[in-house]
């Protein structure tokens, strides 16, 4: 009785390891399987679909005949908003300009060069516009690390099981990978983890209420404890932000002189960070009236002039505009809503009439 017991035990263990292992090889050669952590609408996808045609199908962008591409993350490419609201989109219902949003959220700019050289441009192209967030620079220097050891580059967030289908991987590779422990490593974990982020992570709004405050400057809620010791512009980030920085120019030369060889010029702006713009709001609030307010656009700017490169830091004009036109992002989100976008697309605009090639 008790061997009988003892081998359906062991039985049940051996099952439970193959399984596991069965599902993890599963997920690496098909990691399209994993949930995504949040819900995406139907349109969100469909909107992404168009990406997709443009990577599969060389012809559909040609058919469309676009004067100019943009290419940027996902403060090019709108988050919770509703299909068509980004500024890209906005430019195009409203200023009638021909352009092509070639964004993808959670891309840095060395994924969005890659992705760039992977496009098979249209005739008609004769501007790129670089649209740059904070994130895409702190993570480049990562990315190309990345694509430097492993050859072939797989982007490393998984927003393309809407865009790149044929482009996918599931292990993490950002910049919180060792925060993620086994997480970052497994793809079943990551899965798992996913499924508990998507179905059962509600926290309750009352948790909201006792852990954060309103700030009427911002118009967002923001936490009590606000912990400013990863604050990328803080002295001991000094060092990170110059390889960052400096790695970011290499990459935007590379894209110029890639599209210089197609008889294609670049434009590149630099849009802000929420704690870019609301920074010197926050340190009075916080008590930390030694933060500094430089964002990576202002800090770029010399080096893009030393570079000759047409380049915008749309950082003071949104400080301008954010108490008139707050809240300008998301609550408890980095992303712009539709006023943000819709402010963009007014700052960009005569840009992209005055530089963009005739």
């Amino acid at each position: 009785m008790k061997k009988n017991f003892g081998k359906k035990i062991k039985f049940f263990v051996a099952a439970i390891i193959i399984s596991i292992v069965a599902a993890e090889l599963m997920l690496r050669f098909s990691p399209e399987f994993i949930p995504y952590p949040y819900n995406v609408s139907r349109n969100h996808d469909a909107y992404y679909g168009e990406l997709v045609k443009a990577l599969v199908k060389p012809e559909y962008l040609e058919r469309l005949s676009p004067d100019i591409i943009v290419i940027g993350d996902s403060l090019t490419r709108s988050v919770a908003l509703s299909v068509d609201n980004d500024w890209p989109s906005l430019l195009v219902k409203e200023n009638k300009i021909a352009l092509f949003n070639l964004g993808v959220g959670g891309t840095s700019t060395f994924e969005q060069k890659l992705l760039l050289e992977a496009t098979k441009l249209p005739k008609s192209t004769k501007t790129v516009l670089l649209n740059i967030y904070h994130n895409d620079i702190l993570q480049n220097e990562i990315d190309a690390q990345n694509y430097m050891r492993n050859g072939s580059y797989l982007f490393a967030h998984r927003h393309i099981n809407q865009t790149q289908k044929y482009q996918h991987e599931c292990t993490y590779s950002g910049p919180f990978k060792n925060s993620l422990g086994l997480f970052g490593r497994f793809c079943l974990l990551e899965a798992l983890r996913n499924f508990r982020l998507r179905f059962f992570l509600n926290t309750p709004e009352t948790k909201y209420r006792i852990d954060e405050v309103f700030d009427n400057i911002s118009k967002t809620h923001v936490s009590r404890s606000r912990d400013f010791s990863n604050y990328p512009h803080l002295k001991k980030f000094k060092e990170i932000n110059r390889i960052a920085l400096s790695r970011t120019i290499i990459i935007i030369l590379s894209i110029k002189k890639f599209l210089e060889e197609k008889g294609i010029s670049l434009l590149v702006t630099y849009t802000p960070s929420k704690d870019e713009i609301y920074i010197e709001n926050w340190r009075w609030l916080y008590d930390k009236p030694k933060l500094p307010i430089a964002s990576f656009g202002t800090q770029l700017q010399p080096q893009m002039m030393k570079s000759k490169i047409l380049f915008f830091d749309l950082t003071k004009p949104y400080r301008k505009s954010r108490i008139a036109e707050a809240p300008i992002f998301i609550d408890r989100d980095d992303h712009m809503n539709s006023a943000g976008h819709h402010l963009a697309a007014r700052l960009i605009a005569p840009l992209l009439s005055k530089y963009s090639k005739p």
